[in-house]
């Protein structure tokens, strides 16, 4: 029971932080487009680069990966120092056991080549929409990706969702179809959303590409054991 209610606790933690890190990496970026400097010719213009903005999310994301290697590197250190124990394992000829491999299943890293093509793309398409409309718009349709994994979820993964899933679901979906609304009918503003209606529906697409990341890296990290989320998010 204590085990369920630590879990039950850092999934919740987990799940703030996610919210108030995603929310920081939202404003840093929209005030980054909003950001005006002269350029070679003496002219005012605006920082918008949003693949660039996607490049350097994606190196942040490489540098998981050396984390990884540090780890591994420091857990193969303290296993070579614990190797002076030895211990002499007795085999009992007489008992017809067979032995039992703890080995993880193998697996290639090309396996990430589509989730990260699509984290690319809807990376990329997320920072175009963010400098098209306003930041908090763009915050509240990221969560139309619970929508699309869902559906993905029962349609490639065989997953079963409940009634409570479902009705989650149709709300999240009357929320978005009011914020995308209102953003549209709403008054433009020229600096901070030069074209709402094409930030909504960009956005809306990005999120399409990253439900299919989420349900192929589910689909390989049940299949493949021994995946670290470091390793994962770096490869």
């Amino acid at each position: 029971m204590s085990g369920n209610s630590s879990t039950m606790g850092s999934a919740v933690v987990i799940s703030v932080l996610m919210v108030i890190t995603g929310s920081i990496n939202t404003i840093s970026t929209k005030w980054a487009d909003i950001t005006e400097s002269k350029d070679i010719r003496g002219e005012k213009t605006e920082f918008n680069h949003p693949f660039f903005q996607a490049a350097c999310m994606f190196f942040g994301e490489l540098c998981c990966l050396f984390v990884f290697k540090i780890n591994e590197f420091r857990k193969g250190r303290a296993a070579a120092a614990g190797s002076n124990m030895r211990y002499v394992a007795i085999q009992n000829e007489d008992v017809g056991e067979s032995p039992r491999s703890d080995e993880p299943t193998q697996w290639n890293p090309v396996i990430f080549l589509l989730p990260a093509c699509c984290d690319m793309t809807a990376t990329s398409l997320m920072y175009i929409g963010l400098s098209w409309t306003y930041a908090s718009i763009f915050q509240m349709l990221r969560g139309s990706v619970m929508i699309f994994t869902g559906i993905f979820s029962v349609v490639f993964l065989k997953r079963k969702l409940g009634k409570h899933q479902w009705l989650g679901m149709v709300v999240v979906l009357i929320g978005l179809t009011l914020v995308g609304v209102s953003s549209i009918m709403g008054p433009s503003d020229s600096n901070n959303a030069p074209n709402p209606v094409g930030g909504v529906i960009v956005i809306v697409i990005a999120q399409l590409v990253q439900a299919t990341q989420m349900v192929v890296e589910e689909k390989y990290l049940t299949k493949y054991e021994g995946i670290e989320p470091l390793q994962a998010v770096g490869w």
